[in-house]
């Protein structure tokens, strides 16, 4: 009898230590799983019907509301989330974007940035519906009295609580209504060796599918840093939307044969290298006439603005316009602009802006800083539709260029990115010279 008991006993230290397990991988921020063994009351006629429309049946969603990242990379997390949908029988809401973003509550369509025929090319791989439809969906819901079975998940790196990523209602939830479940993260470790992340398709489908069979729409926060679905299709990249790509196209054509760099200066240290990069890319580029640069250093300035920034070391905002969402002017060093003072004053340089940020430059640009302004029209003053363009062009260029890595520039999936596809356009036949060039300090 004593030997029963002990058994027992065992028994419910693993069931109890199991359970704790359990609590701190998934990590509901209320009581867990309340709603798990719910009876759901059965839909009305109308709503069945409304779910038929959408979804052919019941719909089950899975909403990015955040993606952590800028577009080259948030694309490539998107592309996870998106075939992960797929794994667990989801429909994938497609994230608006704005200023090289993407998630649920932004400004624009999906399609702003990207061609919906990369929806159709993976059909066999996953559903998708526009942010557009599924609002319809909920807004068809609500005027029948119907609350949605929601809840906010997030899938993140292994350190300290990214609290703002959950935590505060999005932008949907009005719509959605009361009924919503409890919040649940998934904290991984993050490692860039593919060997060690093999399992984390396997446990993310498990942490998707576990208790959520009665959640109608899955909200989704993400914040990682390296792929984990297998299969090889989620490697390949979304494709610029054919606005974007005519766009290009003209522009190129304009330029006629061109050259372009990518000079990624955030961040660099030692930041002293700036100004002697600067002296080696004039001499790379002394023969050519047509040289477009993609930076992260403001694109619209006055002469006045850098000279007064390289004297006194502080940036006026109302005479120079940061290019970047991450890289702000208190950023700059005077070496930052003593680099590119000395490479405009040496050769003639192109770059593209935004229509508004020109007209707002009150001052002279440079002589040799010509600006090709991009219509309000056509970017919708989006940053992120400007460095869209940027890398279409430099993916046309005749040559490309780009600062060496800790060097003369930093690392990045923007610069990856044109790289690949050049390669892709060489194999294709493509009359470009180079995949990339490397600039860095005078031997």
């Amino acid at each position: 009898m004593f030997y029963i008991q002990k058994i027992q006993l065992c028994i419910s230290v693993v069931l109890l230590l199991n359970a704790v397990f359990i609590l701190y991988r998934w990590s509901d921020t209320l009581n867990m799983f309340p709603y798990a063994n719910e009876v759901l009351s059965p839909d009305t006629p109308a709503v069945k019907a409304i779910d038929l429309k959408y979804c052919g049946g019941p719909c089950r969603f899975l909403l990015p509301v955040t993606i952590i990242e800028q577009e080259s990379k948030a694309q490539m997390h998107f592309r996870q989330i998106a075939f992960m949908a797929g794994l667990v029988n989801r429909t994938v809401v497609l994230p608006n974007v704005e200023n090289a973003r993407l998630g649920a509550c932004l400004q624009h369509p999906f399609d702003f940035y990207y061609s919906t025929k990369w929806v159709d090319k993976n059909r066999q791989h996953f559903r998708a519906i526009t942010m557009e439809t599924f609002i319809l969906w909920l807004e068809e819901r609500r005027a029948h009295n119907k609350n949605t079975q929601h809840r906010d998940t997030s899938i993140e790196r292994a350190r300290a609580p990214n609290t703002h990523l959950m935590g505060r209602p999005h932008c949907l939830h009005s719509l959605m209504g009361s009924h919503q479940h409890p919040d649940r993260r998934l904290i991984m470790h993050e490692t860039g060796r593919a060997t060690l992340r093999i399992d984390y398709q396997e446990q993310i489908r498990e942490f998707l599918l576990r208790e959520n069979e009665n959640i109608e729409v899955l909200s989704l926060s993400y914040d990682r840093r390296y792929p984990f679905i297998h299969d090889s299709h989620a490697n390949v990249h979304i494709p610029y939307s054919e606005h974007t790509i005519q766009l290009a196209d003209t522009l190129a054509s304009d330029l006629g044969d061109y050259w372009a760099v990518h000079w990624r200066t955030e961040t660099l240290r030692p930041a002293t290298n700036l100004v002697p990069c600067a002296h080696t890319l004039a001499t790379l580029l002394s023969s050519q006439s047509s040289f477009l640069l993609l930076t992260d250093y403001p694109h619209t300035f006055s002469e006045a603005a850098i000279q007064s920034a390289i004297r006194t070391n502080t940036t006026d905002p109302t005479e120079m316009y940061s290019a970047s969402a991450t890289f702000k002017l208190n950023s700059l060093t005077p070496y930052h602009h003593q680099a590119m003072a000395y490479l405009y004053s040496q050769i003639p340089v192109k770059v593209t802006s935004l229509q508004y940020a020109t007209e707002k430059l009150t001052g002279t640009p440079p002589p040799q800083w010509t600006i090709l302004s991009v219509s309000d029209a056509d970017s919708r003053n989006d940053t992120g539709l400007l460095g869209i363009l940027d890398k279409l062009l430099a993916m046309r260029a005749t040559v490309f260029f780009a600062g060496t890595p800790n060097v003369c520039g930093r690392s990045s999936s923007f610069t990856t990115r044109i790289i690949d596809a050049r390669k892709h356009a060489i194999l294709k036949g493509a009359h470009i010279s180079n995949t990339v060039r490397y600039f860095g300090l005078a031997p």
